[in-house]
């Protein structure tokens, strides 16, 4: 689709960071009964520092056994806004893929990589020590992990990779303003490991959504807004109206937060984005930083899925720097609109399998999960079968992981999936990240 870049009173400052990838796929792929099982990635020997001591020990499934209590530190405040503090201090990192009630979408883009993770030196050691000391990730479970009463996500592709966290209330403005609020770690560790967040309508939200100039799944959204940390520090939106993306004209891009604070992978900043149907406002109000006001000219609609994301995309190319450790904290939406998330009893299928939901389905809901293949559910148990809904993406590249949103009717708990031949793509396919979504509230 056609991008527009408006430009006004100064550098923008969005870099593009561009780069030969080659996908190969390989050979079929097994499963073990609740992974899929594909040949392991190797740690490279240029991934271990002086800092990183041995991995931690972690139970990635130990969120669907039950064995660990994952809280999420959920409180209510004024104005119908709701929080999320993470509050915990494990004796070790904990792994929060599971955590009651959010999505969280861990993708990795290489075959080669849907078992098991490339190797990360993640931040915080295998005790919880600060993060000057690391502990090694290689699960997808563990790749999202509470220390020291907040969250991280720490992530490394030499292809491509991205992690979305999305908590179940929606952003709304339809009375007026909706504040979205987090706290974020600052040291960034490569121009080529950032985070940014989404607000998509309910009804055209996707599992990953992406530039479509990044190599990797299938586009932005039809509508949204997207809020970007660029190279230089800077954090400045996009408006997406019908996938095309308009920068925007009036951001301070050259202004990174460096400028105001010293970056570091311990404290955690404050992030505040404001938006209207009309007006949308993004700085760190401690620091009296202002990136942009942006007129919107009327959004056509008042209520958001907020997605938190962080990205990979080969960090260390051309001596960009290192994969990354983001630290979050304190989320916060108001007003918020709560909506239902339920989670599947594992995080992925490559074959005719069964997932089952922890509850089932309510009235109106939507099967949402990544795949890649022409993928059919039945729920049923196998008596019928139809072709699961793909979102409406801007892109469909059949390598490419896409983003499937399929009415699931009232009363389901059990669904049935099956994969085949995606025009000339033949494999292999995988379904991931499952989850039951209803708009009515939990």
């Amino acid at each position: 689709m056609k991008r527009v870049l408006l430009v006004a009173g100064g550098l923008i400052g969005l870099v593009l960071m561009t780069g030969g990838i080659l996908l190969a796929y390989q050979g079929d792929s097994e499963t073990d009964g609740r992974r899929v099982v594909l040949p392991q990635l190797q740690r490279d020997a240029q991934d271990t520092s002086p800092a990183t001591k041995p991995a931690a020990t972690v139970e990635p499934s130990a969120g669907r056994n039950g064995t660990t209590d994952l809280t999420t530190g959920e409180t209510t405040t004024e104005g119908g806004g709701v929080r999320f503090t993470f509050d915990g201090a494990p004796a070790q990192p904990e792994a929060f893929y599971w955590m009651p009630g959010w999505d969280v979408q861990v993708h990795s883009r290489s075959p080669d990589t849907w078992e098991t993770l490339e190797a990360i030196a993640a931040q915080h050691g295998p005790n919880c020590e600060p993060p000057q000391v690391s502990h090694e990730i290689t699960e997808y479970e563990a790749s999202v992990f509470r220390c020291r009463d907040h969250l991280m996500t720490a992530i490394n592709a030499s292809d491509y990779a991205m992690i979305y966290l999305t908590p179940p209330y929606l952003a709304d403005f339809s009375a007026g303003e909706a504040v979205i609020r987090f706290d974020i770690s600052t040291l960034m560790n490569s121009t080529r490991d950032w985070w940014d967040v989404w607000l998509t309508p309910y009804d055209e939200n996707l599992t990953l959504p992406l530039e479509d100039w990044l190599p990797d799944a299938q586009g932005e959204p039809r509508d949204g807004i997207h809020i970007r940390l660029g190279a230089e520090m800077q954090v400045c939106p996009r408006i997406i109206k019908n996938h095309e993306a308009v920068e925007s004209a009036t951001c301070q891009g050259f202004v990174g937060y460096d400028s105001v604070l010293s970056p570091d992978p311990a404290r955690r900043d404050t992030v505040e984005i404001r938006v209207s149907r009309d007006r949308l406002t993004v700085g760190m109000p401690k620091y009296n930083l202002t990136w942009d006001e942006a007129e919107l000219g009327g959004l056509e609609w008042t209520q958001a899925v907020a997605q938190f994301g962080h990205h990979s995309y080969n960090p260390r190319k051309d001596g960009a720097g290192e994969p990354g450790t983001w630290h979050w904290d304190e989320f916060e939406i108001t007003p918020a609109a709560p909506f239902t998330i339920i989670r599947a009893d594992r995080r992925a299928v490559a074959d005719e399998s069964v997932v089952r939901f922890d509850a089932p389905a309510p009235a109106n809901a939507r099967l949402r999960f990544s795949g890649i293949g022409a993928i059919e559910t039945s729920f049923d148990d196998g008596k019928s079968w139809s072709p699961a809904q793909r979102q409406p993406e801007e892109l469909h590249k059949a390598e490419h992981f896409s983003a499937y949103w399929t009415p699931i009717p009232e009363g389901v708990q059990e669904v049935r999936f099956r994969f085949k031949k995606d025009d000339w793509y033949d494999g292999p396919f995988l379904a991931k990240d499952l989850a039951i979504w209803a708009k009515q509230g939990t």
